[in-house]
């Protein structure tokens, strides 16, 4: 969607299809965050300031357009529950250039304050730009937004692509046959099912999340951060996630999802784990790359063919500004980032 409507904003004529609903995949999870204090060592993301402002600016965008609320800009909390976890968050803190008003440390009893759930901790890292997105809500209103714009949206559409000349044709089951003069494939972790991205090396995981309901009326409003994330979902609703399932026999909730994540509620949150009942479980696949970065650029062989993927659990965070990087380059000839072109990864 993003990079549908990066090329639309440059006047190209974009047909968005995708074989299942708004959200299906990986995107579609209930709660996402958007956090620049990247894994366990709470480091700066990849163009943390870009990626930031770009998704900030769209996220904005749309809102305009819907009719409830889908993203709340509280910041995120990331505690240091233990001696590893103060010493890489702190010094990320005094070590990463982190852009002015970014980031804040926070001693145990403000911590303790904002969230009374919490286990004792050493303090920690208050990541003040942090987002908390409804992410089906903003998929939604996105579709919306890009059908006004005039982008032709396709959902729950079955095809199959071939090549004719210079151009390719797609065969829709419901739509007919529609030829364009290039095709971009931004499917994640399905990119490989198709033969011309079947080398690229891109790594499925599996993540789940669970959302309980507790007898308590939930006061706190800051998500948190620690070994997964935990975000109020309603007054007496939150979500925990999220597993990385790299081994799995299949993409739907399980078990194994749920004693991972309550193992984490068990950890974080005891308190609140005793007070909570399961009402809901969710899976998707991310699509993880060696550097853990988006790979972006054109097939080696077949003409006007692009990949968009790779985006892994940073997926919100980077859309907007990869889309407008992939845009530019189609249209403008720009070059794409090293560390996100795909030749990186082709022999």
């Amino acid at each position: 969607m993003s990079l549908a409507d990066s090329l639309s904003e440059k006047g190209y004529k974009v047909l968005l299809i995708d074989r299942k609903d708004t959200g299906s995949g990986a995107s579609g999870t209930p709660i996402g965050l958007v956090n620049p204090a990247t894994g366990q060592k709470a480091n700066l993301s990849w163009q943390a300031e870009n990626c930031y402002h770009a998704i900030l600016n769209n996220l904005t965008k749309i809102q305009r357009t819907a009719s409830t609320e889908f993203f709340c800009t509280s910041g995120i909390i990331r505690p240091a529950l233990d001696e590893k976890s103060f010493t890489n968050f702190r010094q990320a803190f005094e070590r990463d250039n982190w852009p002015e008003g970014w980031c804040q440390w926070l001693s145990e009893d403000t911590i303790s304050k904002e969230n009374p759930y919490l286990a004792a901790t050493k303090g920690g890292l208050f990541v003040k730009v942090g987002l908390a997105v409804n992410l089906p809500s903003y998929l939604n209103a996105y579709v919306t937004y890009l059908r006004k714009k005039s982008v032709t949206v396709l959902l729950n559409e079955d095809y199959k692509l071939d090549r004719q000349g210079k151009h390719w044709i797609f065969n829709c089951r419901k739509h007919g046959l529609k030829k364009t003069g290039g095709v971009i494939f931004a499917c994640g972790h399905a990119s490989i099912n198709f033969s011309y991205w079947k080398n690229i090396p891109i790594h499925p995981v599996k993540g789940q999340i669970s959302i309980y309901e507790t007898k308590d009326l939930l006061s706190w409003d800051i998500p948190i951060a620690a070994s997964g994330y935990f975000a109020r979902s309603g007054p007496n609703q939150f979500v925990v996630g999220g597993t990385y399932e790299h081994d799995f026999e299949h993409e739907q909730a399980d078990s194994k999802g749920f004693s991972l994540l309550n193992k984490k509620l068990q950890r974080i949150m005891p308190t609140l784990l005793a007070k909570s009942i399961l009402i809901n479980q969710w899976a998707g696949i991310r699509a993880s790359t060696p550097n853990r970065l988006p790979i972006l650029g054109a097939h080696a062989i077949e003409p006007n063919l692009f990949i968009f993927s790779g985006l892994g659990s940073k997926g919100i965070l980077y859309s907007k500004y990869t889309a407008d990087l992939m845009a530019d380059y189609l249209l403008d000839k720009k070059a794409i980032p090293d560390a996100l072109d795909i030749s990186r990864l082709v022999n």
